[in-house]
């Protein structure tokens, strides 16, 4: 009975479903290009026509109970017109059309009429749902009003739908490789292609370059995967300790440790240029792992939560006596790898981390002479290995001021280069000595530019103070900065969202001064940095806008500060966290620096100054050793306390 029940009800909301009136719908017609990896064929190119209509809907049913509107988009056709395997292309004798429904496309839009529009990105519709060939979505309250609006005052035919942004995924691959195979001999295609790891790596670095460049931010999510069972072979270690040799300065030794879980262990590899990988292996559940790191984190925070912090105060559950958190911490390291002669080697530590093990305050580490990790070497977040490749190849492009277009030459440095330098022909005349690492330094005369958002306007919520210190915070910040730095400032009501959007794109470094919010749940929708409110209500920037501005242009930013609680937490995947921090690398920032608990508001104040005093005094190792000089500075002048120095990290790897 129940089970006819349970049907019924099906049955009733897929009628009332497929019973709405459709408002306006447009189909349209895009045109890309697709590339993937076969491991037998090798790179994949192929052109692809892809036909859609996307519609709006009233909302009669219950797919989505605070709107009046629904958004669909119906697959009509994905036809291949031309299809390159490695530099052969086929000359197919028949047209081939490829038909799969499990592609999943991702439109943004314009709609409206010749007076008013509003721009709806794809990633910002929820609560999916399938039927009859269509996917059903939820929208906004912002949207809901304006479509309420828009109904009310126009004719259907004066409704326009525009489309200014296209994204597909899960484009056929299976398929295309096995139509290959099929046509191998009648088109004359070789087969014998045997790739090594090296051209793997290079390949895949390409085709993220590619999909960056469309807008498609990629950066190792999706393509950790693909690597993980790749990740110990020989060749890929030499990849690793062949990045290192090629693009770091002999004089800054640089090292790698990474992480990976799988089938219940957790692997921890060292890479050093010129030397053996290192490897251990040990056997722990996910679950075990994730409480020690827990456990480590709350010992190594040491202090209390004070009102005057950045966020808002969350129950700590975790009821461990003191002695367990210390043998946690101890069981941790052991497991981590962390053996302390052969970090102390290093000047630099780029840390691949998996699940909650990135949220981890290395720097605030002790040593068995009692000293801290950060009295030895800085260290910095890298999701992925294809994220820190990706990244090395975006400091190469930002410091060569080579276009992003020319990934050759970036594997050629890598190809070429000598122990610990490298040096490439930019043209006849001219040669070029690169090396990530050297000393960067600031210019009076041609100065670079931040934006700082801080102290919002809060009197509309009962659940945030008002954060005066970040006004001090910036004050200091431009006092130390101004020669070098064109400073923007927007605090009180001018700390609004559209004036973030207005600056997200053209300035070297952005500034948030502000609360922060993380929702493990829903780390992009839920995690936000907190602003002032706006007429129109909007009073945040959360997670999922950041990806969706990143759709339309990549940042310009190398750096991104949230000096706000808890902006380096987020969901635990086996890549690591996802939350804001993650969100601002895969919009194209370099270097973002993020908080790990709960800031004084005071004490931040005073380690802002000093890292920003630092930063302009330029230095190798770029921005990191200005963070290991600011700390070390702080604990002499202000406090020795971890809780007040150890809860920012960055992401990035070093310039």
């Amino acid at each position: 009975m129940k089970t006819l029940i349970l049907l019924f009800a099906i049955l009733s909301l897929s009628l009332r479903l497929y019973s709405q009136s459709i408002i306006k719908e447009e189909e349209f017609i895009n045109k890309g290009t697709h590339k993937f990896i076969d491991e037998d064929l090798g790179k994949i190119t192929y052109d692809y026509s892809i036909k859609y209509i996307v519609g709006i809907q009233e909302n009669s049913g219950r797919l989505c109970k605070d709107n009046n509107f629904t958004v669909f988009i119906e697959f009509k056709d994905l036809d291949i017109n031309q299809i390159r395997v490695n530099k052969q292309t086929l000359n197919m004798v028949e047209y081939q059309s490829i038909y799969e429904r499990r592609i999943d496309l991702k439109p943004s839009f314009l709609i409206g009429n010749d007076k008013d529009e509003i721009q709806i990105n794809f990633l910002d519709l929820q609560s999916g749902m399938n039927y009859r060939g269509k996917r059903y979505y939820c929208i906004n309250e912002k949207v809901n009003l304006f479509l309420g609006t828009l109904v009310q005052t126009s004719e259907a035919s004066d409704i326009k739908i525009n489309v200014n942004f296209f994204g597909v995924t899960d484009l056929p691959e299976t398929s295309i490789s096995s139509y290959i195979l099929d046509k191998k001999d009648e088109e004359n295609i070789s087969v014998d292609f045997t790739t090594t790891e090296y051209e793997f790596v290079k390949n895949l670095v390409e085709i993220n370059s590619h999909n960056y460049r469309l807008g498609h931010a990629v950066r190792g999510v999706n393509t950790r995967r693909s690597l993980v069972m790749k990740t110990m072979s020989e060749k890929t270690q030499d990849i690793m300790q062949k990045s290192l040799e090629a693009f770091y300065a002999n004089d800054h030794r640089i090292g790698i440790l990474m992480y990976n879980y799988s089938n219940g262990y957790l692997y921890s590899t060292f890479f050093r240029p010129k030397s053996k990988v290192l490897i251990q292996k040990n056997k722990i559940k996910k679950k075990e792992l994730e409480r020690l790191v827990n456990d480590t984190n709350q010992l190594l925070r040491n202090g209390n939560l004070i009102d005057e912090s950045r966020s808002l105060k969350v129950k700590n559950n975790n009821k461990a006596t003191n002695q367990e958190l210390l043998a946690s911490y101890d069981r941790l390291k052991k497991i981590l790898y962390f053996n302390e002669s052969l970090i102390s080697s290093f000047d630099h530590l780029v840390i691949i981390p998996t699940h909650n093990i990135g949220t981890i305050p290395f720097s605030a580490i002790r040593f068995s002479d009692q000293s801290y990790f950060i009295d030895h070497l800085s260290y910095s977040i890298v999701p992925s290995v294809v994220d820190y490749i990706n990244n090395i190849m975006d400091n190469f492009f930002t410091l060569t001021g080579t276009d992003p277009s020319e990934i050759e030459l970036f594997f050629q440095v890598l190809d070429k280069g000598n122990q610990y330098s490298a040096v490439i022909e930019l043209d006849e005349q001219d040669s070029y000595i690169f090396q990530l690492g050297s000393a960067v330094n600031f210019d009076i005369e041609n100065k670079s530019s931040i934006a700082c958002f801080y102290n919002p306007n809060f009197s509309y919520s009962s659940e945030f103070t008002q954060l005066p210190g970040t006004k001090l915070e910036v004050d200091l910040i431009s006092e130390r900065i101004h020669d070098y730095f064109d400073v923007k400032k927007y605090s009180g009501d001018k700390a609004v969202y559209d004036n973030v959007i207005e600056n997200i794109y053209m300035n070297d470094i952005l500034y948030f001064g502000t609360h922060g919010v993380t929702d493990p749940k829903n780390p992009y929708e839920g995690s936000y940095l907190a602003l002032s409110k706006q007429s129109n209500g909007v009073d945040k920037i959360t997670g999922r806008d950041i990806l969706n501005l990143s759709n339309n242009h990549k940042f310009d930013a190398w750096l991104t500060v949230m000096s706000a609680c808890n902006t380096g937490l987020g969901a635990s995947y086996d890549w690591g966290i996802i939350g804001l921090s993650r969100a601002f690398s895969k919009a194209g920032v370099n270097h973002i620096m993020m908080s790990l608990w709960s800031i004084d508001d005071k004490y931040t104040a005073k380690f802002m100054e000093l890292y920003f005093e630092c930063l302009v005094e330029g230095s190798p190792l770029f921005p990191y050793s200005p963070y290991q000089k600011a700390i070390k500075r702080f604990r002499k002048e202000v406090s020795d306390n971890p809780y007040y120095w150890a809860s920012f990290s960055i992401m990035g790897v070093p310039f």
